[in-house]
C-alpha cells in the first residue's frame, strides 16, 4: 500500500533513491524489489543452528556502501518475517 502510494500514477522509485526490500522472493517481486539477503549480502543458513554472528568482510562492507552511496530511503515490506538474527545483522 505504501508503495503504491509513492509510485503514484506509474513513477518509478528506483529514480528517487530509494531501496525497495522484502524477505522473500514473492513478496520483492510484487513490490518491485530485492530481497533483504540478496540486497545485503547476508548469508543464508537454512540448516544451520548456529546463531553466531558472523561480521560482514570489509570488501563486502565497501562493495554495500559503494552501491548504496546516496540512498535516500530504504522501504523494506513485510519487516515482520524477517528474523531477529538477520535484523541483528543488519544493523
Amino acid at each position: 500500500m505504501v508503495v503504491s502510494e509513492l509510485r503514484g500514477e506509474g513513477d518509478q522509485l528506483t529514480d528517487c533513491n530509494v531501496l525497495l526490500l522484502a524477505p522473500t522472493g514473492t513478496a520483492a517481486h510484487n513490490i518491485n524489489g530485492i530481497t533483504v539477503h540478496s540486497a545485503l549480502k547476508l548469508p543464508i543458513n537454512q540448516h544451520s543452528k548456529s546463531s553466531e554472528y558472523t561480521p560482514q568482510s570489509q570488501e563486502k562492507l565497501h562493495e554495500l556502501q559503494t552501491k548504496y552511496n546516496g540512498l535516500t530511503t530504504v522501504i523494506t515490506d513485510e519487516i515482520s518475517l524477517i528474523s531477529s538474527q538477520d535484523l541483528f545483522r543488519i544493523h
